[in-house]
Order: C-alpha cells, then sequence, then structure tokens
C-alpha cells in the first residue's frame, strides 16, 4: 500500500510518500516515477528513510504518478509493485494588495478599505 501526505501539495512545502509491505523490519524499497522502470535518484530535495520518500520543498516537475517496491535483499525476495500514486505540485499563489479608493492621496479622516485577495 502506497500512501501520500498531502496532497496536493504547494510549491515550497515538503510531502512524504510511504509504502506498507509488511511487518518485516528487512524490507528496503525501490521509489518510481512516472513509470515503473525509471527509479526516482536521491538528491538533496528527494530522500529515502525506511519505508518513506520525501520531497522537499517539491516543484511542478516533481508532479506525477509514484509507485513503490519493496524487497527483502538476504532472500531476493520483492514484493509486487503498489498501484501508483499521482502527486500534483501547485503553484503558491500570489497575495495581492489593493486599495480602496485607489486614491494618490487620503487624508486623515476618510474611510479607505484594504483588500487581500491570492491569485
Amino acid at each position: 500500500t502506497l500512501t501520500i501526505n498531502p496532497n496536493p501539495v504547494y510549491t515550497g512545502e515538503t510531502v512524504t510518500l510511504t509504502c506498507s509491505v509488511g511487518s518485516d523490519s528487512d524490507w528496503s524499497y525501490t521509489w518510481y516515477k512516472d513509470n515503473t522502470k525509471k527509479v526516482v535518484p536521491q538528491s538533496d530535495r528527494h530522500t529515502t528513510t525506511g519505508a518513506t520518500f520525501t520531497i522537499s520543498r517539491p516543484a511542478v516537475s516533481d508532479q506525477g504518478l509514484y509507485w513503490c517496491q519493496g524487497e527483502i535483499q538476504s532472500r531476493t525476495i520483492s514484493s509486487i509493485m503498489s498501484d501508483p500514486v499521482n502527486i500534483t505540485v501547485i503553484e503558491r499563489p500570489v497575495a495581492v494588495l489593493t486599495l480602496q479608493p485607489n486614491w494618490p492621496q487620503i487624508f486623515s479622516g476618510e474611510t479607505v478599505t484594504l483588500r487581500c485577495d491570492t491569485q
């Protein structure tokens, strides 16, 4: 079983995939992206600890389908490939501050409204 948290994920957050194969602690895991022959390389942003694969500061290029497979090295036994999960990476919205009314000068006693929207 392969689980993902959170999903979707915003750029700059951290996303974690967890592969559950069995209770045996001798399992090691291989992670695949976009197809079952493309192994995800380890990097400063892509790390594996036990059954957990973490993507730090995900970029839109990290979006896609992921699979995991467990194996017990000492017994040359591999699990069946997991069902895929789809990571969706969303660009963080930009905050836009507007002033109403949009006059060049505001005088003491006048009423103004500040509005913050995300785009």
